[in-house]
This record gives C-alpha cells, structure tokens and sequence, in this order.
C-alpha cells in the first residue's frame, strides 16, 4: 500500500530519489510522524487554550530538533533541493519558541 501512497503522493520525476525513504522501516515513519503530530499539537493547544502555555515554546524546540534530525538526513543522502524547505521548516519553530518564552 505505501508504494501506491508514494505514487500518488510523488511525482514520477522525484520518485526515483526516493528509494532509500522507501527502503526505511515503515515503524520509524511512524514514530517520526507521531511525533510531528504531536509537537504541533504541543505549539498551538498550550497557548490557544491559555493552560500550562510554557509548554508552547517547549515544544517548538522539540519540533526543531527533529527538523535537525530531518537536515542530517537529508545532507547525508545528499538531497539539496530538500534543504530550503526544511531549514524553514526549522526556522519556524525556532521563532515561536523565542517569541513564545519572550513573552512567558
């Protein structure tokens, strides 16, 4: 099911670059989305809601560090046109976890 996923999901062009990604552990893709997930969540509810807000900026550093996770791996499989979006990717969190303690 997951190489339909991938060639519905991925253009053809990019598919053939992908064929470590596929070649992964479907249960570390797992674990790397729930946390995703779950660090967005932690961004946005703790402060929507006004309860426990410190743990806003606390998860967005959590957020960034699995973007850093996410540069590693994408240097390390020498991947350049996934660098932009994922140094923005890591950006973002790094701003809200400075703007958000800022304002503890």
């Amino acid at each position: 099911m997951s190489d339909q996923v991938t060639s519905v999901a991925v253009p053809a062009a990019v598919s053939s670059s992908l064929t470590v990604w596929r070649s992964r552990d479907s249960s570390q893709d797992k674990a790397i989305s729930t946390l995703e997930v779950l660090g967005g969540l932690g961004v946005i509810l703790p402060w929507l809601f006004n309860i426990a807000p410190v743990l806003t900026p606390i998860a967005a550093i959590g957020c960034g560090l699995v973007m850093i996770g996410a540069l590693r791996v994408h240097l390390l499989r020498h991947e350049p046109k996934a660098l932009p979006p994922a140094v923005v990717l890591l950006v973002l969190p790094v701003a809200v976890a400075a703007i958000r303690f800022s304002q503890l």
